[in-house]
């Protein structure tokens, strides 16, 4: 039996070391440790050291989780808090090429093509798994401003209005395209 367990429920109860323990001595025969606590909502940063501190308390795997997002912070991770491994969450909602880049140890930004690949796959796997999500997953994101393709025609995806529907995505994401924040529309996209 695994475990995932917080830190604590505040502040003032961190107590994830004790519970490992307790843990452990049920059986558990590993722990996943993200040191956020409920109280914080994914907000601010980390705390690795109660991963560290998990991972002193007990003999069994720990596994920590928390703000691993590029090959740089998963080896920090596993050096810092002696884990045993990495469970990868947001990181990878934000970057689905974090586990190549960590297994290749390259920090390649992915390019342009790896994007259309992923839109490309994400539209075949809404096809094929949600057909009636389809076009509400895109409209959601896009407006009325892309031209969904055909079946079998997945690689015709084009923007009406790329300027538009990106300033709207990123709006939406909280973010500002790169025509909006200096960088040229030729630099590799974060």
């Amino acid at each position: 039996m695994t475990v995932k367990i917080r830190s604590g429920w505040d502040s003032g109860s961190i107590n994830a070391p004790e519970f490992a323990r307790v843990l452990e001595a049920a059986g558990a025969s590993a722990i996943t440790v993200p040191p956020r606590r409920p109280s914080e909502h994914h907000r601010g940063e980390a705390a690795w050291s109660v991963i560290h501190d998990v991972k002193q308390a007990v003999s069994i795997p720990v596994v920590g989780n928390g703000d691993v997002r590029c090959p740089t912070s998963a080896r920090s991770m596993i050096e810092l808090t002696g884990a045993d491994g990495i469970m990868i969450g947001r990181g990878a909602l934000q970057n689905p090429w974090l586990f190549r880049q960590i297994a290749t140890g390259s920090t390649e930004a992915p390019g342009l093509d790896d994007y259309r690949r992923l839109f490309e796959r994400l539209v075949a796997l809404l096809r094929e798994h949600r057909p009636e999500r389809l076009v509400k997953q895109v409209d959601a994101l896009l407006g009325d401003e892309l031209l969904l393709p055909a079946p079998g025609e997945v690689s015709s995806v084009r923007p009406v209005d790329s300027g538009r529907a990106t300033r709207r995505l990123f709006r939406m994401r909280g973010q500002r395209p790169l025509h909006d924040s200096g960088l040229s529309s030729e630099s590799q996209l974060p």
